[in-house]
């Protein structure tokens, strides 16, 4: 029998359905936490534990989750042809909920051997920090990429789908809903454009200085922030944003971000963007 492959709609339908349920589980550990009176301590920790314990009972135990059951979608593995095995399950897994801190260590690590070696010459060594600094502060716009492109062809909605090979397939050909299918891959398109329009503005018309970017190569070599350093651009921060997590932001440069994703772009916390809050009289 011939599948059909799930579309846009169909995949995000089904990822906003394991979100919701993810969120349930995490409020129901946050509540027992709460009677413990340890609710805020490590939050971080249960996000990434609730997300491991609803997709190790469902989709690592070759089951259908919530979300595809709903969207009347499976997995399929377009390497083999088949279905995903559990060992390539708790792969996507792991990459899934640690994928940020794995590349994180891996520039920490190439910062370090780059920094240490003897063999490269200093202009060698300033360059190839840049690069990794250029990796480290423009990852977001990576995702993008990788969001536009799944807008566009429909393929891999997670980069660890993409790693592994694991897409999407209906399991109800009657259900197949193609309405939007347009509308999204002229968003996609857009969102390719808007990449496109940023990396030109960066590289032609960024007014850093080189004094500027001496400055932050050596931040990033010794690893010692400048606490008037906004996190996301990395200039002086202007208009003071401060986030529940406790992150501190330009105005303008977290509310671009917000409007693309509401989740602190440091420790991705869920951010309410009518919560932040402005600091005055901040130095």
């Amino acid at each position: 029998m011939n599948f059909r492959a799930a579309s846009v709609v169909d995949i995000l339908r089904c990822s906003q359905k394991d979100n919701f349920i993810i969120g349930k589980l995490q409020s129901s550990i946050f509540e027992i936490l709460k009677i413990l009176g340890n609710e805020y301590r490590h939050q971080n920790t249960i996000k990434n534990l609730s997300s491991a314990l609803y997709f190790l009972l469902t989709s690592c135990s070759n089951l259908q989750s919530f979300g595809e059951e709903y969207s009347g979608i499976i997995r399929f593995d377009s390497r083999t042809k088949t279905l995903p095995s559990q060992f390539t399950h708790l792969l996507w897994l792991v990459l899934y909920i640690t994928g940020d801190n794995i590349f994180n260590n891996i520039l920490h690590k190439n910062k370090h051997f780059i920094t240490k070696s003897k063999s490269l010459t200093e202009e060698a060594k300033n360059a190839l920090l840049c690069c990794l600094y250029f990796l480290k502060t423009n990852k977001h716009m990576f995702v993008r990429l990788h969001t536009a492109l799944f807008y566009i062809k429909g393929d891999y909605y997670y980069i660890s789908n993409f790693l592994f090979g694991i897409r999407y397939i209906l399991l109800r050909q009657w259900y197949q809903d193609n309405n939007y299918s347009q509308n999204f891959k002229f968003l996609g398109k857009v969102l390719l454009l808007y990449l496109c329009f940023y990396l030109v503005h960066q590289i032609k018309f960024s007014k850093t200085s080189q004094e500027q970017i001496d400055h932050q190569l050596k931040e990033f070599k010794t690893g010692k922030k400048v606490v008037n350093s906004c996190l996301i651009c990395s200039k002086d921060r202007k208009y003071v944003i401060t986030t529940f997590c406790g992150h501190l932001f330009c105005w303008d440069c977290i509310q671009s971000c917000l409007l693309y994703q509401e989740v602190c772009p440091v420790c991705r916390e869920s951010v309410n963007p009518n919560k932040t809050i402005m600091l005055q009289n901040y130095s």
